[in-house]
C-alpha cells in the first residue's frame, strides 16, 4: 500500500500502533507546488486487507528535518498523537478518524505520548514535557529538566515514575507528581 502524495520516508519514520484490527500511523504528504511545507496525515489501515479505512489531514506546516512523523498511543478507542508538522497534540476517534480535540503546543514532537490515568504526557523536541487532560486536551502542566530534547524515543510510566531518555544521552526518572499527574 502506498498512500497518494506520501513524502520522503514518512511512512516508515514512526512506529505504527495497532487497535481494533487497524494499523494506525502518521505520514507526511506533499502536493505539486509544495516545497518546504508538507501536510500531516493520520491513517488507519485494515490489517487484514491492507486498505485505508480512514485518513484524516491534521494540517500543513514546515517540513521537519528527519524522523518526520509522530508515534501514536491508543487507549479506549482514542488515538493520542502529536504532529511535528503542525506542532499540535490530537485526540482522534480510532473507528472513524474524527478529531476529538486538538491543542497547540507550538513545538515539534515525535515521541508517542504516554497515557497515565486521566492525563497524556507528550515529550517534545525542545525538552518540554506537556501534561494534558486526556478528556479535553487542556494543558495541565509543563516541565523541562534542561537535559535535552526528546526525539523519537518514547517514555513509560511505572508506579509513580515517568522514565524517558533524551537526545543528549540522559535517562530521566521523573516523579509523576512533578509532571502534574495526581496520585
Amino acid at each position: 500500500m502506498h498512500p497518494a502524495h506520501i513524502f520522503s520516508s514518512s511512512g516508515g519514520d514512526g512506529t505504527w500502533a495497532v487497535a481494533d484490527g487497524l494499523a494506525i500511523g502518521q505520514i507526511e504528504t506533499r502536493t505539486k507546488g509544495q516545497k518546504s511545507v508538507s501536510n500531516s496525515e493520520e491513517l488507519a489501515i485494515d490489517i487484514a486487507t491492507g486498505k485505508v479505512v480512514w485518513s484524516t489531514t491534521l494540517g500543513t506546516g514546515k517540513t521537519p528535518p528527519r524522523n518526520k512523523d509522530a508515534v501514536p498511543a491508543v487507549d479506549h478507542g482514542v488515538i493520542y498523537t502529536g504532529s511535528p508538522v503542525t506542532h499540535r497534540e490530537y485526540a482522534i476517534n480510532v473507528s472513524n478518524g474524527r478529531i476529538l480535540w486538538t491543542t497547540p503546543l507550538k513545538v515539534g514532537m515525535k515521541a508517542a505520548p504516554t497515557i497515565v490515568r486521566n492525563t497524556v504526557i507528550q515529550p517534545t523536541g525542545n525538552g518540554n514535557l506537556f501534561t494534558l487532560d486526556r478528556a479535553n486536551g487542556k494543558v495541565i502542566h509543563v516541565a523541562n529538566l534542561h537535559q535535552g530534547g526528546y526525539g523519537p524515543q518514547n517514555g513509560v510510566a511505572l508506579g509513580k515514575t515517568f522514565f524517558i531518555g533524551t537526545n543528549s544521552g540522559y535517562l530521566q526518572a521523573i516523579p509523576l507528581q512533578k509532571l502534574g499527574v495526581d496520585d
